[in-house]
């Protein structure tokens, strides 16, 4: 039995979905609608997908947007919101979904519609910054409530 790697992925988006090994001369690969396999293929889902037209491994682009640690300071009760108060972030990709983990181990996600956004903080401490945007690279920062 000769045995190959194999990769699945989205046949629109070239992410890649799953992969492992099967028998180069039958290859069994349970394939769901709207996927497509590589054969001896290996990749790095976090780094790299598939671009559709070619069929070829690409790298994921870096998101590059946002700063590794960004400080604010956080809003005082009955504050007017202010430069100083805010964290704000240019340039993501439209579409691009955002998640934030903020002290106290809650999550809140939203989707970007207009490449910016502008957070403000009414507790000090550490909070979770993640950015997803296919196929740039997933990116995470800290941002520092003090």
């Amino acid at each position: 039995m000769n045995i190959t790697t194999y990769i699945k992925y989205d046949e629109v988006t070239g992410q890649v979905m799953g992969g492992g090994f099967t028998n180069i001369e039958s290859p069994e690969v349970n394939i769901l609608p709207g996927l497509k396999v590589l054969l001896n293929e290996e990749v790095d889902a976090d780094k790299e997908y598939v671009n559709t037209r070619t069929g070829k491994i690409k790298k994921r682009p870096s998101a590059n947007n946002i700063k590794n640690v960004i400080s604010v300071r956080p809003l005082k009760r009955g504050e007017v919101k202010k430069a100083e108060n805010e964290a704000r972030i240019n340039g993501i990709s439209k579409g691009a979904t955002v998640s934030i983990i903020n002290a106290k181990g809650e999550t809140i996600s939203t989707t970007i519609d207009d490449g910016e956004l502008i957070l403000t903080f009414e507790e000090k401490g550490k909070h979770t910054f993640i950015l997803r945007s296919f196929p740039e690279q997933d990116e995470e920062i800290t941002i520092d409530v003090t």
